[in-house]
């Protein structure tokens, strides 16, 4: 990949931060939701509809707790990879968004130098701003002149 190329989708590199048990399966619509009880310094790093890596497979939260959280797998997720085939109780690898730990690693080193950043208002600044940033991604992934300069 380019420097100049487009992102689309997830960004994953596959570095395991720590597990999750599986604790439920319930089919809604087309998808299956999967609930997974997960340690609080997982998911502090989890932003509702962001990205998450379960065993290396990409996902969206659909539902993010202090000790658990909720992935929505679609159809397509279901016939390419094996994750709705997991028993209750399987333990998963986890990675977090990359790019939202970077901004809290970020607004945290802020607020430990004393610039008067409250941590409840970093972590609120944090969401917004990775939501913009999110939001300005795919406005700039479904623009005709992102395309004809992306290919």
């Amino acid at each position: 990949m380019r420097t100049t190329d487009r992102l689309s989708g997830h960004i994953v590199r596959g570095v395991v931060e720590g597990c999750a048990v599986l604790t439920s399966k319930d089919a809604e619509s087309d998808a299956v939701i999967l609930r997974f009880e997960a340690p609080p310094e997982l998911t502090s790093s989890m932003i509702l509809k962001g990205p998450i890596a379960l065993d290396g497979v990409s996902l969206t939260l659909k539902e993010v707790s202090k000790t658990a959280f909720a992935v929505s797998v679609v159809q397509y997720t279901q016939q390419h990879t094996t994750v709705v085939e997991l028993p209750e109780k399987a333990r998963v690898n986890v990675e977090t968004d990359i790019l939202g730990r970077y901004v809290a690693s970020a607004i945290s080193a802020q607020a430990q130098r004393g610039k008067g950043v409250r941590l409840a208002a970093s972590r609120r600044t944090m969401y917004a701003l990775l939501e913009r940033m999110r939001s300005l991604a795919m406005r700039a992934a479904d623009s005709p002149t992102s395309a004809a300069t992306h290919g």
